[in-house]
């Protein structure tokens, strides 16, 4: 646990200072390792145990072609608050081998778009909200961006 732990913050640490190294959602994951990108994988217990045969297989192909790639692959428990954390940005999440632009290989996904075909990915919040786990501004007013409302300069140099 201590790990995913580590890892996690990791990948929150790379979404604030390198953003073209940490991927979540499916279609961005997956265009990821389409490119031999993902160094490390991270993905929530839940994604295995859908009701939905078709989603399994796709997360489960996905964990395997990582590894094939020479990827590392962790699986958080939802028990587990990182596991909990991992969920609130779509339950998968990579910190990439090296940037990958989302404009650099055309995913071309709009708000909202970044599903696994329809999949149910086991929570309710929005797949592509980010959220920032305990930054914020020191007052404990975390903010969230949302890709439909991404921040302006002026409002990213300040959360930054």
């Amino acid at each position: 646990m201590v790990d995913d732990v580590r890892e996690f913050e990791r990948f929150t640490q790379m979404l604030k200072d390198d953003p073209d190294r940490a991927y979540y959602g499916f279609k961005h994951v997956s265009c990821a390792d389409e490119n031999l990108a993902i160094d490390t994988l991270m993905v929530t217990d839940t994604l295995f145990k859908s009701c939905d045969v078709a989603s399994r297989k796709a997360y489960v192909a996905l964990c395997e072609s990582v590894k094939e790639h020479g990827g590392v692959v962790k699986v958080f428990s939802s028990l587990h608050v990182s596991g909990e954390q991992l969920s609130q940005v779509s339950g998968i999440a990579a910190v990439l081998r090296f940037p990958m632009p989302d404009d650099l290989f055309g995913l071309g996904l709009e708000d909202g778009d970044d599903d696994a075909g329809g999949f149910d990915h086991g929570n309710d919040s929005a797949e592509d909200d980010f959220y920032d786990f305990g930054a914020g501004d020191g007052g404990g007013n975390n903010r969230v961006f949302s890709a439909g409302s991404e921040p302006s300069m002026a409002e990213a140099e300040d959360f930054l």
